[in-house]
């Protein structure tokens, strides 16, 4: 799935993942494959299947979390989901999705920063398992302190932990997200062990 050229089927090859039963929320290995897209050039799809299988899988009543949170670990995969949000293990790389909140503040004591995440055209709408068309969450643009990232699909953890303010800008226009991708930059797709980026 990782790959240097993105593919129709490395694609394919994640939809099939979920579609034959093979996804469990509740298996930790698993936590990145909804992610999986962004390295195929798609993160629009991530953001598509992030919320189907936040509303599949978790909730509010006893049975809320798939599986045994395992000392908070079903209870952080939830919270980067909601906020738009994967650390890609063995990386300084967070992939970045479509938020499920309109705006967030993060709070580093070590560092004495906080980092505020503004979703720019957040729409209400994409709070749900599936999307009509014309919901905002695709990311077009994100804003790093003002200047804007040459990536769509990650961000590094120093922007995060750095201080200062984040914006994601996003739109519901599905056609022109599956074209632009991550961007048009060299390094615009995510860090792979293809790629050399680990």
């Amino acid at each position: 799935m990782y790959c240097k050229k993105p593919t129709k089927w490395a694609i394919v090859d994640s939809d099939t993942y979920f579609s034959k039963g093979y996804f469990t929320a509740g298996n930790e290995p698993s936590f990145a494959m909804p992610w999986a897209y962004h390295y195929a050039n798609r993160p629009d799809l991530s953001a598509l299947r992030v919320r189907n299988v936040v509303y599949g899988n978790f909730g509010t009543g006893i049975n809320g979390i798939p599986g045994n949170d395992d000392s908070g670990a079903m209870a952080a995969l939830l919270t980067f989901h909601l906020l738009g949000l994967y650390p890609v293990p063995a990386t300084r790389q967070l992939l970045i999705g479509s938020p499920f909140v309109s705006s967030y503040s993060l709070s580093n004591n070590l560092f004495g920063t906080t980092t505020n995440v503004t979703v720019q055209g957040f729409d209400t709408a994409s709070l749900s398992a599936s999307q009509a068309n014309g919901t905002s969450l695709y990311v077009n643009n994100i804003l790093i302190n003002g200047v804007t990232s040459a990536s769509l699909c990650w961000i590094s953890f120093d922007d995060i932990t750095g201080g200062g303010n984040i914006v994601i800008e996003v739109d519901g226009d599905a056609e022109a997200a599956a074209t632009r991708g991550c961007g048009a930059g060299p390094n615009a797709l995510p860090s792979s062990l293809e790629t050399g980026g680990f």
